[in-house]
């Protein structure tokens, strides 16, 4: 949990957000129970990978905006957490994009839900994707300016 907090504190300098993915996590993404095979498999795998690294990188063009929810939600010394389950057709236009679980906060539920609908289009379906859309979901991790400066302050050693 110590590395996921120090990999925390030094993505939160840029924009106040987090993003854990499938990607980063390495773990594949559900094959919804259809017999796949293994290049299919292989084929969504590097998918969910490749939106994975391009939502990351459309993390920091709105980095202004999730400042903005999180001044809307108050500077509390905290980490919000925003699930969020989008679908994108084959050409990587994102068709829908829904909360699975909230923040608590309003105002970062409807940014985490923006931000995906904003980063359409997403790269397209390789050549072995066979469906028409897939799904994806996304945990946005909001951490405040104040929560920032505590991770900082007990890496300094200031907890001891």
């Amino acid at each position: 949990m110590r590395a996921i907090k120090r990999l925390a504190v030094s993505l939160c300098f840029v924009a106040g957000l987090v993003i854990w993915s499938s990607a980063i996590a390495m773990a594949a993404p559900p094959d919804n129970g259809a017999d796949l095979s293994e290049a299919q498999k292989q084929a969504k795998l590097a998918w969910h990978k490749d939106v994975d690294a391009y939502i990351n990188q459309q993390r920091l063009k709105f980095s202004s905006y999730f400042r903005k929810a999180m001044m809307d939600a108050g500077d509390q010394p905290r980490e919000n957490t925003v699930v969020v389950s989008y679908v994108a057709d084959r050409s990587g236009t994102i068709t829908s994009a829904s909360v699975l679980r909230t923040s608590g906060f309003p105002s970062l539920d409807e940014a985490a839900r923006n931000f995906i609908e904003m980063s359409s289009p997403l790269p397209t379906a390789p050549a072995g994707i066979t469906t028409d859309d897939e799904t994806f979901s996304i945990d946005l991790v909001f951490v405040s300016p104040n929560a920032i400066k505590n991770l900082q302050h007990q890496r300094m050693g200031g907890d001891q």
